[in-house]
């Protein structure tokens, strides 16, 4: 086996645990960030068990980017062993699947951003939604602690509000005043 063949195999062995690298880092990234945002504010319970879950993420990324790193390794070993030039084999791979097939893919990430772009702008939206309700709530004097109450409150606020409409109208009336 010539010496450039050994280099490219290095090479392509290289870039192929670097993409690996690279996808399980930014899943754990991923993972991490989840986590954080689900325990924001919340009991030193959830967060220590946030930890915990994070950690046992990270060893699975681990264990698995570490197979895989042996499976890229083993497949480029027998390929050198072969004397196949790992270069061409990969590009004559990738060749194999057609244009359409690579301009579905494209199509497929876009959409799978869009629908993930169109979840983040619909959480803030919501969000949004809920704090106007929190303080509209409070403005009304209802004091937010937690969700049976705030709904009794809202009921209660409802029902009132409905006597107070009842109570004027029957006042017009009583007045000889009509709506019209």
């Amino acid at each position: 086996m010539r010496l450039q063949d050994v280099l490219l195999t290095l090479i392509v062995a290289g870039l192929e645990l670097a993409l690996v690298a690279a996808a399980f880092r930014a899943l754990d990234a991923a993972a991490a960030r989840v986590l954080e945002r689900m325990v924001a504010g919340r009991s030193d319970a959830l967060a220590a068990s946030s930890r915990a879950l994070r950690i046992r993420v990270r060893s699975v990324l681990i264990v698995t980017g570490s197979l895989l790193a042996v499976v890229i390794l083993t497949y480029n070993g027998w390929l050198a062993a072969r004397h196949v030039d790992a270069w061409a084999h990969t590009v004559s791979l990738l060749e194999l699947i057609g244009v359409d097939a690579w301009i579905r893919f494209g199509i497929a990430l876009a959409k799978l951003a869009a629908a993930a772009l169109g979840f983040l702008i619909v959480v803030r939206l919501v969000r949004r939604v809920l704090r106007s309700v929190e303080n509209a709530l409070t403005r009304w004097g209802v004091r937010v602690t937690s969700p049976s109450r705030t709904m009794a409150a809202i009921r209660t606020h409802r029902l009132e509000a409905c006597v107070r409409v009842r109570l004027d109208f029957e006042k017009v009336k009583s007045a000889g005043l009509t709506l019209d």
